[in-house]
């Protein structure tokens, strides 16, 4: 089976469904179309400390992991969000990193102001020593 992106199976659908059904139905699909093609994705790359107050890197990634994976459902437009320290292989040298998925870039925006992340954010200032990140439109 090949890999067909969702917005043009989405778009063979509207298609369908203008032709033999009604507008309405054909309206909705559209929209759906059109939130698929605002998603935005946020990926951050974090290096860590050694030690912080005699706790290790690898117990602070976990940490880091626990917090942020608990934000999943918990803010508005955030879609998805995964976080992981099995780094295969990365250049430039990282500890961990997160990949989340927001509705827009103002679902993205509203992530980033929110309380619970800001939250996190605090934690992960404390353990870091540097930090890449990079946001794209998919």
């Amino acid at each position: 089976m090949t890999n067909v992106p969702i917005v043009l199976i989405l778009c063979s659908i509207r298609n369908v469904l203008i032709s033999r059904f009604r507008a309405d139905c054909a309206e909705i699909v559209e929209l759906v179309i059109k939130r698929e093609r605002d998603v935005v994705r946020h990926l951050v790359m974090w290096t860590l400390k050694d030690e912080v107050d005699g706790v290790l890197a690898k117990d602070n990634a976990a940490k880091m992991k626990e917090m942020l994976e608990a934000l999943n459902g918990r803010i508005e437009g955030l879609r998805h969000l995964e976080v992981s320290y099995d780094i295969v292989a990365a250049d430039p040298e990282c500890d961990i990193v997160l990949c989340s998925e927001h509705d827009d870039a103002a679902a993205l925006d509203h992530y980033q102001g929110h309380p619970e992340h800001q939250a996190c954010v605090a934690f992960v200032k404390t353990v870091v020593t540097g930090r890449k990140a990079l946001d794209y439109a998919i």
